[in-house]
Parts: C-alpha cells; structure tokens; sequence
C-alpha cells in the first residue's frame, strides 16, 4: 500500500477517528487505500466512524493500526503532501524533512470490520439537515446530561422524531431541556444516544439518519454511528413548566442576568460546591444576590414580575447560566408555579425550553 495525500486531511481524519471511536488504548483503524481514495475505518461495538479522504493512490492495499498512535504521529507531521506506505509490519509517513514510522496492528481488515455494528441500512436512509442544526442541538443538550455514573439512561440525550421536527431532550434530575428544530424527513426514531458522542459526532454533521439499534450523522465524507442505549427516558411533561402553567411569570434581559451572575460568581471564594444565587423579584425590578457568612453581594436590574406583588427564588449559580445561555433571544421569561417546584425558562420562540430545580434555602 503507497499512496500520496494532503498531511492536514489525513491527520483530521485520523483525529476524528481517534475522537469517535477509538478512545480505548488499543482501538484498531483500517486504513485501506483503493481505487477511490483512502477510507479510515474504526470503532468497537458500540460506536463505529467511517473517514473518506481524497489521496493519489499509488499502490492499493490496506493495514490495521492502533487509531491514537496514527492520530498522534499524523498530527506531528507538518502541513503539506506526505507519503504514507506499508513496509516491514510498519506503516511509514514521509515529507520533506520529517517522517515516522508506526508498528503495524496483527488483526485484519476482516477483524476489525467484524467487530463493528453494520451501517448500511441506516445509511441507506439519511437525510439532510439545515446546517448546523445537529451540532446546535447536540451542543444545547450536553450541560444538562447527567454525570452520575450510575445513572445511564440519563447520561444520554433523548433524541426523538419522525418526518418533521428533530427533538433532543436531557436532564440530570435538576434540570431539564427540550429542544426541536425541523429536519425535513427526519426518520422515525426515540433513542437514547450517548451524549458525549453525540456532541463530538455532530460537528460539522449534516446528514442524521437511525435504525432501531442505531443512530447516525454525517457530512459529505464521513459517517459516524452510534449504538443506541436500552432503558426507558423519564417523561419531562411531568415537570417542564409551560406558560400556560405558571402562576408567576418574571421577564428579563437574558444577557444582563448572565453578566451579573458571572460577576457575582467570580466573587464566591468560600469552599463550597456550588455557588447559590438569590433572586427577589418586585413588579418592576429584580434584585440578584450572592449571600454568604463573610459576604453580601448584590446588583439590581429591569425586570416585569406578573402575578404576584413580590417573589423569590434561589438557583444553583452554574444550572442558571446554563439554562439561560440555551437561548438566543435577549428577553427570556421565568415561569413559576411554587417556589419549592421546578421553575421554567422560555424566550417565547417556542424551539427550546428549560425547567430547573430551585434551592431550598
């Protein structure tokens, strides 16, 4: 096997690989070089990614080789054309002035191929999605997935549709999101996908696609898949607050409430977890505080409170942010129905929504 190919190209396609599917040690990748070009091919059982790169081949064939090491040492090569060959049980990389050598892996293209899911049905029925629609609900879903590792089925994100809207859901039990977008013949599916590949997979993915073992995303020359989770996902219409559930209603500038928060944050030395951030509503202003034994910490800003002549809340510092930096838009309104319930974030668009747990303080 010999062929001549763009260091930049290889070395991304090796990396992604590495990324999505080759996180243990010994992960194998097939380079194989043909008629079309070169094709990196790896994965395990639960996930598998496929990387066409355009190359002049010189001499077809393929080798199996560890994933990290390739993306590593393709990653030391400089920019520009490099060489890459299959040579006494190692596979050599050479430009002007730098090259590398790494061992060979004793498995065939049959092996590694053996031990990864099969994509081809799925494949066959992808569609397009908007740009960028994909990475932004992948990336909007992530922060509230679940880090308890005994907690699977909420580690992952719940990705549902069906010829029309795409909608990814995602809690840790204190706070929630919902978002949707359209995705025109967005495929049948409600999954659970794992959301730290789902957040990897989906950058600069514009193709989705699933079976009912399988989720998969794409662009023009790669296809990632990952095998979908059993269990069964809590239903959120219990506690996401809608609007036309809310008693108190507080609406605000979303930036100006981010800015405070972040400054109050960066004052907080106690040794605590989190950082508790009280606000006190009044009809035409919101009182934001961080209040501790050793300090108090206050800014006021605009806010409109609706039915009620006064209230208060306490939030988790990080879970506010993060529920207020889901949205796009600058005014955002909170929806309450008790103090001690979850409290519902809106920007009225309608796209996304966030509930959070509230302290009890």
């Amino acid at each position: 096997m010999r062929f001549l190919i763009d260091n930049a190209a290889f070395a991304q396609a090796a990396r992604h690989i590495a990324q999505i599917a080759g996180r243990e040690d010994d992960s194998p990748v097939l380079v194989e070089a043909g008629p079309k070009g070169v094709t990196l091919l790896g994965g395990g059982w639960k996930q598998v990614s496929r990387v066409h790169c355009r190359a002049q081949v010189l001499d077809e064939g393929h080798v199996v080789v560890n994933a990290l090491w390739l993306a590593g040492i393709a990653s030391s090569m400089p920019n520009g054309e490099v060489t890459i060959r299959a040579e006494d049980a190692r596979l050599r990389l050479e430009s002007d002035g730098a090259k590398a050598l790494m061992a060979l892996m004793d498995r065939s293209a049959d092996d590694v191929r053996s031990r990864l899911p099969d994509m081809s049905a799925a494949e066959a029925g992808m569609v397009d999605a908007p740009d960028g629609v994909l990475e932004e609900l992948a990336a909007l879903a992530a922060p509230f997935c679940s880090r308890d590792l005994n907690s699977p089925v909420l580690q992952a994100t719940h990705v549902t549709g069906g010829d029309g809207p795409m909608r990814v859901e995602a809690t840790d039990k204190f706070r929630m999101l919902r978002a949707s977008h359209d995705v025109e013949g967005m495929p049948l599916v409600d999954a659970l996908v794992d959301a730290t590949w789902l957040k990897a997979a989906s950058v600069g993915a514009t193709r989705v696609g699933a079976s009912d073992r399988l989720f998969l995303l794409a662009d023009e020359n790669r296809v990632d898949a990952c095998v979908v989770m059993d269990g069964q996902y809590p239903l959120l219409d219990r506690v996401m607050v809608s609007r036309e559930q809310a008693r108190v209603t507080v609406a605000f500038d979303r930036v100006t409430l981010m800015d405070i928060i972040r400054r109050l944050k960066a004052t907080d030395y106690s040794k605590r977890s989190f950082t508790t951030i009280r606000l006190a509503v009044e009809p035409d202003r919101m009182h934001v505080s961080l209040e501790g034994e050793e300090l108090d910490n206050e800014r006021v800003m605009p806010a409109r409170l609706d039915g009620a002549a006064s209230f208060r809340l306490a939030f988790n510092a990080q879970f506010l942010l993060d529920a207020l930096a889901s949205f796009d838009g600058a005014e955002v309104t909170l929806l309450a129905t008790d103090p001690h319930k979850p409290v519902g974030f809106t920007d009225g668009q309608g796209s996304t929504s966030v509930s959070v747990v509230p302290l009890r303080v």
